[in-house]
């Protein structure tokens, strides 16, 4: 069992969790987060996390030295966004120390997608129920 905690790109986190949603493959768990964040068009949100708080952590090395880094695996979410696909190509751990060496230089962490819980618009997902906009990710984390 491990801590998982989150640090956010954008200051001030308004609300998350994270809820698991599909059966365990290997000895990855599926997880969905959602985050409540107000933004301005176009801002991309990422987010920061790892086991522990960040105590005890080194980034040296990459993250697949670092002890509080978790290994994850990115789940489609159904949806043609080509910016954030690119945003999340060779991210395999979530860190404290954000941006993998192989990601691009724009990303600063593990990427968000923004979604909305409105069927007739853009950015629709089946999982956001709740409200308008919810940032979303869907992970498997081991």
């Amino acid at each position: 069992m491990f801590h998982l905690g989150f640090a956010i790109a954008l200051c001030g986190i308004v609300a998350t969790f994270s809820a698991s949603i599909y059966k365990k493959q290997d000895d990855f768990q599926d997880t969905v987060i959602f985050l409540k964040k107000q933004t301005n068009y176009g801002q991309k949100v990422f987010i920061r996390g790892g086991v522990g708080g960040g105590q005890g952590c080194f980034s040296h090395g990459g993250p697949k030295k670092d002890p509080c880094a978790i290994r994850i695996r990115h789940l489609g979410l159904d949806m043609d966004i080509p910016q954030r696909e690119r945003l999340a190509c060779w991210d395999e751990y979530l860190s404290w120390t954000g941006a993998e060496p192989c990601q691009t230089q724009d990303a600063y962490g593990t990427p968000m997608q923004w979604t909305t819980s409105d069927q007739s618009k853009n950015y629709f997902h089946r999982l956001n129920m709740y409200v308008l906009a919810f940032y979303l990710e869907l992970l498997t984390l081991k």
